[in-house]
């Protein structure tokens, strides 16, 4: 399974660099996810902020933005290599 997170400081507890004193509260959870990674059941890889397809779920979102994370979405990351997004998307 593949995790996308946007968060390096995440990923760097994840690989077992030590937490901080404001992660305490989420220590079981980060050994619980880091012990599936070690495993291999669970990859995790670092994904930049404006790429974050989650972000049509979580966050107000500018026009073209919006229309860039949908393809991403719908037809996956090729769609952008490919092309623009927004003509991907009025094109359809």
């Amino acid at each position: 399974m593949s995790l996308r997170v946007d968060n390096q400081a995440a990923l760097n507890q994840l690989d077992g660099e030590g937490s901080s004193s404001k992660a305490k509260p989420i220590d079981g959870r980060i050994k619980f996810v880091g012990a599936l990674a070690k495993r291999e059941v669970l990859k995790a890889a670092y994904l930049k902020s404006e790429k974050m397809p989650a972000d049509v779920l979580t966050k107000v979102l500018e026009a073209p933005r919006l229309t860039d994370l949908r393809v991403i979405g719908r037809e996956g990351w090729g769609a952008l290599a490919s092309g623009s997004a927004a003509q991907l998307w009025t094109s359809k």
